[in-house]
């Protein structure tokens, strides 16, 4: 995700929403920011990183409310998913990886709003 040590973050496109990357700065005793995201289908995703934070987004020019849905960690065995943790609250808004590396299940939804002129 990060290209150089000055980036401090990018918005990454998937079908049904936009992700908002901040990356955490590399410290004398951290290590750098990494991640992956693998889109399921248009309301599902999977993270994987550490020292980077997500923040889910409607499309650009859309009036679209995104909610999450379901946030789990866990990690794959043997090509199947062991949940681990799901996250609720505080934990799902600010949804971030720490100094180690951690896999993680978005499950969101899109809301249409009508933008009305008061």
């Amino acid at each position: 995700m990060c290209r150089n040590e000055h980036e401090r973050g990018t918005i990454v496109s998937l079908s049904g929403c936009d992700l908002e990357l901040t990356y955490r700065p590399k410290g004398n005793e951290r290590p750098g920011c990494a991640g992956m995201i693998i889109e399921e289908n248009e309301s599902e995703f999977w993270a994987v990183g550490y020292n980077t934070d997500i923040r889910l987004l409607p499309k650009k020019s859309s009036h679209d409310c995104i909610t999450i849905i379901c946030l789990e960690e866990g990690f794959f065995d043997n090509g199947k998913w062991s949940s681990g943790r799901v996250l609720n609250g505080d934990e799902r808004s600010m949804s971030g990886f720490g100094q180690y590396a951690e896999v993680r299940h978005y499950i969101y939804c899109k809301e249409t709003t009508d933008e009305k002129e008061g």
